[in-house]
């Protein structure tokens, strides 16, 4: 997930999330083509800490939320399903929720996702 104009408030001080920020999470709710929908609710956390500054801003643990944005199911003969996301918010582990901004830049795996 990519941030693109998250500006994130702690200690009365505003600091923003360079805009090529990676922010590596998992997700914790299962999603496919097949019975997403638009509108749907998906939940990640972050497993590693983002910092700016020497300060951590984004700790490990984050939740985030998102929401389904599109939808396309596979084709029979050819095309390939496509799920579009979008994060709108981050809790932080001591409460603070933050509006998010940000786009899905990538996706690892670890089997036959």
């Amino acid at each position: 997930m990519a941030p693109t104009d998250s500006p994130i408030a702690v200690a009365n001080s505003k600091i923003e999330v360079p805009k090529e920020t990676t922010i590596p999470m998992i997700l914790l709710n299962t999603i496919n083509t097949r019975s997403a929908y638009v509108g749907q609710s998906i939940y990640c956390e972050s497993i590693f800490p983002i910092s700016v500054g020497n300060r951590i801003i984004i700790p490990k643990g984050t939740s985030i939320r998102g929401t389904v944005t599109e939808v396309v199911h596979p084709g029979h003969v050819k095309g390939r399903a496509q799920l579009g996301l979008r994060f709108d918010e981050m809790i932080l582990p001591n409460g603070t929720t933050r509006h998010l901004r940000a786009t899905l830049s990538g996706f690892g795996s670890a089997g036959d996702d």
